[in-house]
């Protein structure tokens, strides 16, 4: 039959299936062979309504078949369920076929269970085939992610990529290739995978933080080599009950799509931590973004875009709440929007009840609602989202936190009462504030709430204000910045009234000001000398600076049409046609640097009408050449030359070359690039125009210096040996003076401002190994770019230069900008107003900076050499971005701290953190001593400075996920010989974010001081540091019953009078001074209360909560506290108790007093096991509370806590350590007595008992 060869051709177009497909054209060969052979036996008839029946049948697999061989390759994998389940139901209805006509098929006909299952296989098989041929090939992706496919479809070929990557026989390069696909289709998509328990797909790569928000900890994480973001909720107990509740939530959140929040994708687990799976973000750091831009960010557009995002949560059934908006919380996104980071989060932290999860307090006041802070019932709603959401518009638009002028004290009863901050006057203030903004703030700050408006009413309120905005003001200041030698480099600042619209001219004939019409005009009307003519120069190397190529052509071709239109003789239009072209030749020739686009050129062509009338040959010869010139620029706009990508090579230090041949090579390279800049190139450097080399002639100098600069600095702070380094500082000195002497003070400035800056001139130990006269020749260079007096030093000494002289570039575009920044256009766009006169001073200006080009072939001549190419190329590998100055930032601070610990303790540098590598001689460096333990006095302390043993060759870590973790380290379990018997060993770990590393080791260094004066038989012993996998560790005994919370849940009778007299007679030691400055805590609490083996406290955690500061603002510095705000005395939160308004947690005696409220605080808790304040979910309530003259515990606890020994006499110590005033606290040697002699008195009783 014909239909088999048609349902053959069908087939073999299917592309999924194969061995169905094959399965079922066998029982169609034996059925239209079982009715062949039945046809010699019927009837005509008969056998003509057999073979019609089969027929039919097989045309309608036929058209399904050729329906499924139309489908693309992906369509058919998504649609491959559907195609096998309707190949399997064709067989039967084969079989159907076959029974109804009385066909003999033979037995098997029907697919038995092991056929089916065998089919499953090969089926299954070839489709994992096609994924992995489908996850290999972008296009194909593409075309699953921007074609018509549904939103169910993208989700079961993400689940099909997410159940091959857990089958065991997935190999690790097929798990790369199919881990890339999924992350390409969720990025493309939007849409979160299926399986939201990404272990597989995604690792945490590193301890280091990414950011931190008010309530989460955000760590970077890796999938399949692409970079991610992983986010844990700051302490949160991960019990079963939490991880489900979280794990719920997540879920939820995970469909929520929207540019303006950040997404998340699922979770994994991490140790003890569910970290929820984000994209990362190019910058979390909402300060380095709204201040690292040029031009500065659109302001209103970045709340707008932030409002877009909560209205969206808002829409959400039912609402998903923020509850808390802070700079911290936002970030931005690798196509520059802003998102919101925290949401959703906050709402199930309060139900779970996480401690401190505001670790800024009180500076999170200044965001909260009233409502939210005057109740402890209170809930999250979305006006409480409004009224936090405006508080964070007013920051970005003013560029001060909210509440910024007043005290703390102040700022609670404010806060309390709902009183909204005052309008801030700031000159950015003054730009982004307006009426009708901070008119829609006040509306979002109604202390009712429900009278504050929904979230979709204030985004269109933002529209409709920023579509009234109209800023057609030109400018763009300069920030001159001495550090690291780099300037940004100034457009030019058009400001004026220009109100004249005709064009001026002076006696003399020069033109002061007239409209771009105008002058376009003035230009047309004689071209014939335009090569000469200084107002074309002027107006050609200028014109970009007040309209655009594109506009300037509109009024060209208005003014020809005129003209032409007017003109009585063809002479005339003769004339007129010339002109226009000698304007464009004119045009082309002065602005060659940034070729017009296509649109532009081609109009040019175009304009001139040579059809319209008998044009002369010469017209007509002229507008040819005028194209062909056209045709051979425009190649270079459409192929701009390529930039040659080289692999870096090695950095150019000493390697044997002597200061003279590398200052030589600068002086060329950057004598190359000084000459070959433009006039137009400093009029019109900032507009993103391609010249010659790919960018503007003045951008490229600049960078470039910048370039020298950088690599001096990575030069020096990436030398790991303290010798070194003074010897490439020493050599960089001698290479700046070789650089002064060949007059090329670009290079010059670049060496030694940056060898001046904060970055070097910090470290100490490297300055004391440089002669004392090289030292005083850097002086004497650094002298010439003091910035006194218009860096009159600089001009003085650079024009004293006879010779050739290439100059420190960022000085003369400070004139540039503060000689002409009074040039201005008027606000019309269309047809400005021009202050001619001041564009031509401009363009003089420039040609006398600009200066001889032949100086150029005295440094061709004499300073070219084969270093020149290879410096070249390797200064262009040089990164210069934001990224790479904070990285040499954190090398300097780390560099700092290290030589410090290296010479009061003799510590080897590369101990302090793994990057900082050891820069004293190994065999010069004093060994470690060691620290012994007891004397003859049970409290005395050795003579500092005190050694410390170094124990890295004894400790070994015996696994790798951290036992416990606090607000700021990781403790991990540990083994080695101490006093010679193995023990095990709490192995102590600084944990903090990236962007803090220099903070980390300052913070090591004071506690590692701090812990080290201490001996006393209730305070944990400090055996050393140790080193264990380029990780500096603090070693400590292992208390194997945790801390004293911990320890009480696990044994409800043990006598916690004598845990707390213990903590007591510790604590007193430390405030007694007795062998040492008296020493405050900081940090009471159970947490850091250790029990050891034998039941005893230990106290632990020596001012580590208050070394490490936090990050509380985008534009300005709030004082911020560490450790808990439960637990915190009145006089450290209000200023009028001496809080940070007055004093701060170092000043004795009142923080020795903060100890004993804390203490106060720590009675209650070893009772009650139960937080200070536990009926208020917040810390802002608490801080609020505190400011109210509120107790931590507001009455005596129930019958429980006196089950387990609490008594009258504890609750009346416990009030007179909560004493408002100070100075009315008790002293810790009090307290201890009392708790001593009451744990004897009642030792007593039960003896006697």
């Amino acid at each position: 039959m014909k239909l088999v060869g048609d349902l053959i051709s069908a087939l073999e177009r299917v592309k999924i299936h194969d061995a169905s497909c094959e399965e079922i054209l066998r029982r169609c060969q034996r059925l239209v062979g079982s009715l062949e052979d039945a046809a010699l036996h019927m009837e005509p008839d008969e056998a003509l309504e057999a073979n019609q029946v089969l027929s039919a049948s097989l045309s309608v697999m036929i058209r399904r078949f050729n329906e499924w061989g139309n489908l693309t390759l992906v369509e058919s994998f998504i649609r491959r369920a559907e195609i096998q389940t309707a190949v399997r139901s064709m067989i039967d209805d084969l079989l159907s076929t076959a029974d109804r006509l009385q066909l003999t098929v033979g037995p098997g006909f029907r697919l038995s269970e092991a056929e089916i299952t065998h089919l499953d296989i090969q089926d299954a098989l070839q489709s994992q085939g096609i994924l992995r041929y489908i996850a290999g090939r972008n296009e194909e992706l593409k075309v699953l992610a921007e074609g018509t496919f549904t939103p169910s479809d993208c989700q079961n070929f993400a689940l099909a990529l997410q159940k091959h990557l857990r089958t065991e026989d997935t190999f690790r390069g097929e798990r790369q290739k199919i881990g890339n696909a999924l992350w390409k289709l969720m990025t493309w998509t939007k849409f979160a995978p299926p399986i939201p328990r990404l272990d597989v797909e995604v690792r945490r790569n590193q301890t280091d933080y990414l950011w931190e928000t008010d309530y989460t900890d955000i760590f970077p994480g890796d999938w399949c080599g692409n970079p991610v973001s992983l986010t844990a909720i700051k302490s949160l107990e991960m019990s079963v009950k939490n991880r489900l509740e979280l794990e719920a939530r997540i879920d939820r959140l995970k469909r929520l799509r929207h540019n303006n929040i950040k997404a998340i994708w699922g979770y994994i687990y991490y140790e003890d931590l569910t970290l929820m799976v984000g994209p990362n973000m190019k910058h979390w750091d909402l300060a380095t973004y709204l201040n690292s831009y040029d031009p500065p960010v659109d302001r209103l557009n970045l709340i707008l875009n932030i409002g877009l995002g909560l209205d969206y949560l808002h829409r959400q059934s039912p609402p998903v709440l923020v509850g808390l908006f802070t700079p911290l919380g936002i970030s931005i996104s690798e196509k520059g929007k802003p998102c919101i980071t925290d949401y959703g989060i906050l709402s199930l932290v309060l139900q779970l009840g996480a401690d401190d999860i505001f670790m800024d307090t009180p500076y999170n006041f200044r965001y909260l609602a009233p409502e939210l802070i005057s109740s402890a019932q209170s809930e999250l709603t979305r006006p409480s989202d409004v009224y936090s959401f405006a508080l964070l518009c007013l920051e970005i638009l003013s560029g001060s936190p909210p509440y910024h002028d007043i005290s703390d004290e102040q700022l609670i009863s404010h806060v309390r009462i709902g009183v909204p901050p005052d309008r801030a006057t700031s000159d950015l203030a003054g730009r982004w504030l307006s009426d009708d903004v901070w008119d829609l703030l006040l509306s979002c700050w109604s202390f009712d709430p429900t009278s504050r408006p929904e979230m979709a009413s204030v985004v269109n309120t933002l529209r409709l204000i920023q579509r009234s905005r109209t800023d057609t003001t030109i400018s763009l200041t300069i920030r001159p910045n001495r550090r690291m030698s780099s300037y940004s480099t100034p457009s030019l600042m058009l400001e004026s009234d220009v109100t004249n619209r005709h064009l001026q001219v002076a006696p003399s004939g020069e033109i002061i000001s007239g409209t771009l019409s105008g002058l376009v005009a003035k230009i047309m009307s004689d071209s014939s000398g335009l090569a000469v003519d200084p107002v074309a120069n002027t107006f050609f190397y200028t014109f970009r600076a007040y309209t655009t190529a594109g506009a300037l052509m509109n009024i060209v071709e208005a003014v020809f049409h005129q003209q032409f239109s007017s003109a009585k003789t063809v002479e005339d239009r003769i004339a007129i046609c010339f002109n226009l072209l000698n304007f464009f030749e004119a045009w082309l020739k002065r602005d060659r640097s940034y070729i017009p686009s296509p649109a532009v050129t081609e109009r040019m062509k175009s304009l001139v009408p040579i059809d319209s009338f008998n044009a002369p040959p010469t017209l007509v010869d002229k507008v040819a050449i005028l194209i062909h010139m056209i045709d051979e620029w425009f190649g270079m706009w459409v192929s701009p030359p390529s930039v040659t990508v080289v692999e870096r090579p090695e950095r150019f230090m000493l390697g044997g070359k002597s200061p003279k041949t590398i200052a030589q090579a600068l002086a060329y390279i950057q004598s190359d690039l000084f000459y070959d800049i433009l006039p137009p190139d400093f009029v019109q450097w900032s507009n993103n125009f391609l010249s010659r080399s790919g960018r503007n002639g003045v951008a490229i100098f600049m960078t470039r210096s910048n370039q020298i600069g950088h690599w001096v600095l990575r030069s020096v702070l990436e030398a790991n040996d303290l010798r070194r380094r003074a010897e490439i500082v020493e050599f960089f000195i001698h290479t700046a003076k070789e650089c002064k002497d060949l007059g090329d003070y670009s290079s010059l400035g670049s060496i030694v401002t940056n060898l001046r800056s904060s970055y070097i001139n910090c470290l100490t130990l490297t300055w004391k190994c440089i002669p004392s006269k090289v030292k005083e020749l850097l002086l004497q260079m650094d002298s010439i770019f003091d910035p006194a007096r218009n860096f009159s030093a600089y001009r003085k000494s650079f024009h004293q230069l006879t010779g050739p002289r290439i100059p420190f570039l960022g000085v003369h575009l400070l004139d540039i900008k503060m000689l002409f920044g009074v040039a201005s256009t008027s606000s019309d766009g269309i047809n400005p107003v021009v202050p001619f006169a001041k564009y031509q001073n401009l363009y003089r200006h420039i040609l006398k900076l600009i200066m001889d080009p032949t100086h150029y072939d005295y440094y061709d001549g004499s300073c070219r050499t084969d270093l020149c190419g290879p410096l070249a190329e390797a200064l262009k590998q040089v990164d210069v971005s934001d990224i790479s100055l904070k990285d040499l930032q954190k090398r300097s601070a780390n560099l700092v701290t290290a030589e410090k610990l290296s010479a009061r303790h003799k510590i080897k540098l590369d101990r302090i953190w793994p990057d900082v590598k050891n820069s004293v001689d190994d065999s010069r460096s004093p060994s470690f001593e060691r620290l012994e333990h007891g004397s003859d006095n049970e409290y005395s302390l050795k003579q500092l400075p005190q050694p410390v043993q170094d124990l890295s060759k004894q400790i070994v870590k015996l696994q790798e996920v951290s036992i416990a973790r606090g607000g700021f380290c990781e403790v991990y379990l540990g083994e080695g010989t101490i006093n010679g018997q193995v023990e095990r060993v709490a192995m102590k770990l600084l944990r903090v974010s990236s962007k803090e590393r220099s903070k980390v080791a300052r913070a090591f260094y004071r506690e590692v001081e701090h812990w080290v004066r201490v001996r006393h038989p209730y305070v944990l012993p400090f055996y050393g540091i140790s080193e264990v996998e380029g990780r500096l560790f603090m070693i400590s005994p292992w208390a194997e019953h945790g801390n004293a919370l911990q320890y009480l849940q696990a044994h409800p009778n043990a006598n916690r009078r004598k845990l707390l007299w213990q903590t007591s007679d510790a604590l007193k030691y430390l405030h007694s001074g007795m062998d040492m400055p008296p020493m405050v805590h900081g940090d009471i609490k159970a947490e850091n209360i250790l029990i050891s083996n034998s039941g005893d406290a230990m106290l632990a955690d020596f001012g580590l909560a208050r070394l490490i500061d936090k990050i509380a603002t985008i534009t300005a510095t709030t004082t911020t506290f560490a450790g808990s705000a439960r637990f915190m005395s009145p006089e450290l939160i209000i200023p009028d108790q001496g809080g940070p308004g007055t004093g701060t947690l170092d000043d004795a005696p009142r923080t020795l007093q903060a100890d004993v409220y804390a203490f106060g605080c720590l009675i209650l808790q070893l009772f009650t096991e139960e937080r200070p304040f536990n009926h208020l979910p917040l810390d802002p309530m608490v801080i609020l509370a505190i400011a109210r003259m509120e107790k931590p515990y507001a009455q005596s606890p129930g019958r429980e806590a006196f089950s387990r020994g609490f008594d009258e006499d504890l609750w009346a110590l416990s009030n007179k350590c909560w004493a408002f005033d100070a100075d009315q606290r008790p002293k810790m040697s009090v307290v201890s007595e009392q708790l001593r002699q009451a744990m004897y008195r009642l030792q007593r009783i039960n003896i006697i008992i």
